[in-house]
């Protein structure tokens, strides 16, 4: 339920704004299978331990006059575990002298339950897996790469009151396990009992899927939108969020969400949250079952800044570790300036569901929280060809997307709501303009110095997807005649690909790492680039160029001669680009008569008085960034 109190619309300076009155909306893993379904090791013989059942009756009131308030949406509650491989469960020992510890935990009459742990080590080339008693939802395997300095890790929901543990250790490992889990979390709520499913199914029935046809002009953007299994004290959640982009475009997992999802949560809390990407249907019809749409999470994060509903309600993340490229993410732009977008979209999970679209066609009204402060905008969703998408519990932090397909804003409150009144179906969003600088003075109350670190000082950056056309050489310095091999090092998995190598032989290739090493025949520094060629899940065709100037140098012979009796030295770089040389002459003894050194060189050719030099036979060693060369001489003065 969410908040229907009366929203007054007032007419100031000609510019309309609102007062809302705030009621708030709220793994990676390698796969395989456990070795004790192979091994048919009896779960009867593995310890069980038994959870109290919480008051359940007591939950659903308290949900009551949340939900009334708008904050976030609760789905479940934490019990206390506190037992872990060290002090609890079956050990099994194998033929081979590997090893399968297993921990059975019942918390009856739960929906689905998770576990979260304080503290979680796994050593390299050991495997951890959770799954229910009949076997129908599984997760993991989780390894090494799952550690985290922090010592916090959670495991996302599995289907039922059941769930074991299954730790599997070979033999050749010698390192320490580490597992205590400190919670399990206990979801009562927004879980499809008929498909045994959480979240999945629980939204009201107008709202629209993402890929329905009026989610045909946001491919992009719906990948980089997440669904949030929050952790805050004792209670979990359900809030959306999406990654961001940042004008260094570096691929950081910035995440950005409302800071109402987690306003007491704390460092271990937020460690323990879980992120689901492209947890949607494929087609615009719902799935009669969730099947895998839930595998590609990752958990844990950390707060950089936020600020609270006295200002624009925004809460920044950094993921605890980089989006796998097979997720396919994209970092959304942004638009930070003052203008009301007339036309747009928001992505979303309302209730945890799969992800949904809301449009509006009506322009953005700038709002006021109550302080006279202008911190957010009103959307007004409209009916669509394929329903009438709006906002619940869980679709809260939200993004609200402009026209132009960048992010605007961040869900905070409102009405909307499938039995609502046309007049009704409307929400509030915290500006991105706002989240930007205007929340307080520090780093960690606005969002600037995290999404513009060169201090560029844009208004608008355009999204990022994880496609990145790249390339190295294994040497980048050869001489006249020399060949050099290129290493496609492309981000994403590009279909097709286009080399161009300046002066080089051959000149151009389509290969994904050219099979022929390219010549370089004549000296210079000549430009490499390469274009990668993409197409996306959704069929969206993607180009990448990269361009590297100067990326290779190719240096022909240098010359030295003299003249007799005339007591010079040339020495000729023979139109070779070289910035900075050393110089030496050595006598037959290997002593050192002349040195020279010379930085910043815009010269090709160089004359040196060598007249008080005996006549004889001498040694001359040239040090360039590029090239070490030794010539013999002979003068006579």
């Amino acid at each position: 339920m969410k908040i229907t109190n009366k929203i007054y619309i007032l007419l100031f300076f000609s510019y309309l704004f609102c007062i809302i009155p705030f009621g708030l909306k709220s793994q990676i893993s390698i796969g395989g299978i456990p070795p004790s379904f192979e091994y048919n090791l009896s779960k009867s013989l593995v310890q069980t331990l038994n959870i109290n059942q919480p008051d359940i009756t007591q939950l659903l009131l308290e949900d009551e006059m949340s939900d009334e308030k708008g904050e976030t949406y609760r789905m479940g509650i934490l019990l206390p575990v506190n037992r872990g491989i060290q002090n609890s469960g079956t050990w099994t020992k194998l033929n081979n002298g590997d090893k399968i510890w297993q921990l059975r935990i019942i918390a009856k009459g739960a929906l689905a339950t998770s576990l979260y742990y304080d503290k979680f080590y796994l050593p390299k080339g050991s495997r951890l897996y959770v799954y229910n008693d009949d076997k129908t939802s599984l997760i993991g395997a989780f390894t090494n790469k799952n550690n985290y300095i922090t010592g916090f890790f959670a495991t996302e929901l599995v289907a039922g009151d059941a769930t074991t543990l299954e730790y599997y250790e070979p033999f050749s490992v010698t390192d320490t396990v580490i597992i205590n889990i400190s919670d399990i979390n206990y979801a009562y709520r927004s879980v499809n009992i008929a498909n045994n499913k959480y979240g999945f199914g629980a939204s009201d029935p107008c709202e629209v899927n993402i890929n329905c046809p009026e989610g045909n002009n946001w491919k992009l953007q719906k990948s980089g939108v997440a669904r949030i299994n929050t952790r805050e004290g004792s209670s979990t959640g359900w809030c959306t969020g999406s990654l961001v982009n940042n004008t260094l475009q570096d691929y950081k997992p910035y995440f950005l969400t409302a800071n109402h999802c987690g306003d007491n949560a704390s460092s271990s809390d937020l460690s323990q949250w879980i992120f689901y990407f492209n947890y949607e249907s494929s087609s615009c019809n719902n799935p009669s079952s969730e099947g895998n749409l839930a595998t590609q999470s990752m958990a844990g994060a950390t707060k950089l800044a936020n600020a609270g509903t006295a200002g624009s309600d925004f809460l920044l993340l950094k993921l605890n570790n980089d989006v796998p490229e097979t997720y396919n993410p994209y970092f959304n732009g942004w638009d930070r300036t003052e203008d009301p977008s007339i036309s747009g979209v928001s992505i979303h999970h309302p209730a945890g569901d799969i992800k949904k679209i809301s449009t509006y066609t009506t322009p953005l009204i700038s709002c006021t929280n109550g302080n006279s402060v202008l911190s957010y905008w009103n959307a007004k969703w409209d009916s669509t060809v394929t329903g009438y998408g709006v906002t619940e519990g869980g679709s809260s932090g939200s993004p609200l997307f402009s026209s132009s397909g960048k992010l605007i804003g961040t869900l905070t409150s409102g009405p909307s709501s499938c039995s609502e009144t046309v007049d009704n179906k409307y929400d509030f969003y915290g500006k991105f303009n706002w989240h930007w600088d205007k929340n307080g003075v520090t780093t960690a109350e606005k969002l600037k110095e995290w999404l513009d670190p060169n201090n560029s000082n844009i208004m608008q950056l355009d999204g990022l997807t994880y496609y990145k056309a790249d390339f190295i050489a294994d040497f980048n310095f050869i001489k006249v005649g020399e060949s050099v091999n290129f290493i496609n090092k492309s981000l994403g998995t590009p279909t097709h690909y286009l080399w161009n190598f300046e002066k080089g032989h051959p000149s151009i290739s389509t290969d994904k790492n050219p099979t022929d090493r390219v010549l370089y025949s004549e000296a210079g520094i000549f430009d490499v680039s390469l274009q990668a060629f993409y197409t996306t899940p959704d069929s969206i065709f993607i180009n990448k160029t990269t361009i590297k100037t100067d990326f290779i140098r190719v240096w022909g012979d240098i010359k030295i001669y003299t003249a007799p009796l005339e007591g010079r030295l040339w020495l000729d770089f023979n139109n070779n680009i070289i910035r900075n040389f050393s110089l030496s002459i050595y006598d037959v003894l290997g002593r050192n008569v002349l040195s020279f050194e010379n930085k910043n060189n815009s010269q090709n050719k160089y004359d040196f008085n060598i007249s008080n030099l005996r006549t004889g036979v001498y040694f001359v060693n040239i040090k360039t960034e590029a090239t070490n060369q030794d010539k013999k001489i002979v003068i006579i003065n």
